[in-house]
C-alpha cells in the first residue's frame, strides 16, 4: 500500500498545484514561489488528514528553493502528541542536512505554528515562516486556539497554570554540577 504522505500527487484535490508541475518550485520567484511551497504544506496537510494520521497540518522545509523535508501532522499515526507537522519536518530536515543548525532555511505550514513547534523551528535558526493562515483564523475555523498556551508561557513559571511547576531545591547543586560539565565540554548555547 502507498503511503499517501510520501506519495502527495495521488491525494491531490483539483486547484492545489501539484509538486511536478511543469515550473519546479525552485525556478520561481518572489510571491509565487512562497504559494507554491505553501500549497504543497496545504496538500501534505489534507493528504495526512484524508489518511488518518492526524489533524490537518503540512510543513515543508526548504533551502535555497530546494525542498529538504516535508511532513503532515502524524499524531495519530504516532500517538505522539508531538508529532505535529512541523517537528516531524524540522526531525526529518536536521536528519537529511546532517545538522541541527537550520539557519539557512524556511519553513512553510497551512496554519500558524503552535508554541512547542515554534520553539522548535526558533532553537533550529530558522530564517523565516511562512503561513497559510493566522492564528486567529485557524482558531475561528478549527477550534483549535493556542492564545491561552501562548498567555501561560508568557507568564512566570511559579505562576504558570498547567502544568504547575515546582523547584525541588535538594538536588539544585547536582543539576548546575550536570550543567557545569557540560559547558566545560566545550558546549554553548545552541551546540
Amino acid at each position: 500500500m502507498t503511503d499517501p504522505i510520501e506519495n502527495v500527487a495521488a491525494t491531490r484535490l483539483p486547484g492545489t498545484v501539484p509538486a511536478d508541475e511543469s515550473v519546479e518550485p525552485s525556478q520561481k520567484s518572489g510571491q509565487r514561489l512562497h504559494e507554491c511551497w505553501t500549497k504543497r504544506a496545504i496538500d501534505l496537510a489534507r493528504a495526512g488528514m484524508h489518511a488518518g494520521l492526524g489533524r490537518p497540518f503540512g510543513a515543508v522545509v526548504v533551502k535555497d528553493g530546494e525542498l529538504v523535508a516535508e511532513a503532515s501532522n502524524e499524531v495519530y499515526k504516532q500517538n505522539d502528541p508531538t508529532a505535529h507537522a512541523e517537528m516531524v519536518a524540522v526531525r526529518r530536515a536536521v536528519t537529511a542536512l546532517g545538522r541541527r543548525n537550520l539557519s539557512d532555511c524556511d519553513i512553510y505550514v497551512n496554519g500558524m505554528p503552535c508554541p512547542m513547534c515554534y520553539s522548535a523551528i526558533y532553537w533550529t535558526g530558522m530564517r523565516r515562516i511562512y503561513s497559510a493562515s493566522t492564528a486567529e483564523q485557524l482558531a475561528e475555523i478549527t477550534g483549535i486556539d493556542d492564545a491561552e498556551l501562548y498567555a501561560d508561557l508568557a507568564r512566570p513559571p511559579q505562576a504558570r497554570m498547567k502544568p504547575p511547576i515546582e523547584q525541588v531545591p535538594g538536588v539544585l547543586q547536582d543539576a548546575i554540577a550536570c550543567y557545569e560539565e557540560w559547558g566545560h565540554r566545550g558546549h554553548t548555547r545552541g551546540s
